[in-house]
């Protein structure tokens, strides 16, 4: 950890309470002048840190830049749990993750995304500065036909997060869309090496995108008529990036380290918001026929009557669904 991460975790663990220069001195065991060229970068960086004399220096409430440090201190005993890399940019942070050799727990997030993607080969718009983006690394010990369980699992969590953090109902849409307000927020990836021999996971990539507040212009044309934002500049939390990453985190792996119970299912079949509605069925993009959602199954499965009167089970990777009356993806 370089100077200017240490003191931004001691602001961080102490924020809105003035640190005097002579203490973030002694405790990082840095000079007095190290300490101010840190705070300075920092500022640089848009950090709004409040500096007097006699008192010290004291990050503002309303700083709203994430951070591990700022991540951490929300996670308190949970925070060794995870290895958390933040970067002003990346085409993916799943493609980031796809190419390392890192431990269970790696988090990485994105302020931007260049390549954001999406199931089916879809993009997912990653605007910076407005967003949350960030991939898991998991291995879990699980058959292949069982991997959309961690997708479940993951939506579960951010309409949790969502609801803590905003007091409303937020909806799942088969099978990784999170919806507030009749508008799509956040959408989940979740991708997977197997072994071939045992046809059991090697490991997991799970990518989470939500969008917190409005970018600056709107939306794009392709993505402004389905796409929405959970936050108005005017009601958005204090802290909110990191706030909402930590509460999310905790809640994937607690989930994640009771994965066997399958705790998450019942929500995830109670907020499902194509239950009982006719919908449309497409496959590599061509539709495929129509039919109605009766449940979801034990392994996060869509079972739909078909127009035939026969029941069929949808898998993820094989299909999108379209509530029939024009519910965008």
């Amino acid at each position: 950890m370089n100077t200017k991460d240490k003191v931004l975790k001691a602001l961080e663990e102490n924020r809105e309470e003035y640190v005097s220069g002579e203490a973030l001195a002694s405790l990082l065991d840095i000079s007095r002048n190290g300490i101010w060229k840190a705070i300075q970068a920092l500022k640089e960086e848009g950090y709004l840190i409040e500096g007097v004399t006699n008192k010290g220096y004291m990050l503002k409430q309303e700083t709203d830049i994430i951070s591990s440090s700022g991540i951490k201190k929300y996670l308190t005993k949970d925070k060794d749990l995870f290895h958390i890399e933040i970067f002003d940019e990346l085409k993916s942070t799943n493609d980031y993750l796809k190419t390392g050799d890192y431990g269970e727990g790696t988090v990485v997030i994105a302020k931007r995304q260049l390549e954001g993607k999406g199931r089916l080969g879809r993009s997912f718009y990653s605007p910076s500065d407005t967003g949350l983006y960030l991939s898991v690394l998991l291995k879990p010990d699980m058959e292949v036909s069982e991997a959309t369980l961690i997708t479940a699992l993951a939506s579960v969590c951010v309409l949790e997060t969502i609801e803590e953090l905003t007091g409303e109902e937020a909806a799942i849409k088969w099978v990784n869309d999170i919806f507030f307000k009749g508008k799509k927020v956040s959408g989940i990836l979740t991708e997977a090496s197997m072994d071939l021999e045992n046809n059991r996971l090697r490991y997991v990539v799970l990518g989470v995108g939500v969008n917190l507040t409005c970018p600056k212009g709107g939306f794009p044309k392709d993505v402004c008529e389905t796409g929405g934002w959970i936050f108005d500049n005017e009601n958005r939390p204090n802290d909110l990036k990191n706030r909402f990453a930590a509460i999310l985190l905790k809640k994937i792996f607690y989930h994640y380290n009771r994965l066997s119970l399958k705790e998450y299912m019942n929500k995830y079949s109670e907020k499902s918001m194509v239950i009982g509605e006719m919908v449309s069925i497409y496959k590599a993009g061509e539709l495929t026929g129509t039919g109605k959602a009766l449940r979801i199954d034990d392994k996060a499965g869509l079972v739909v009557l078909r127009d035939n009167g026969r029941e069929e089970i949808l898998r993820s990777g094989e299909v999108s669904v379209r509530r029939m009356e024009g519910l965008g993806e």
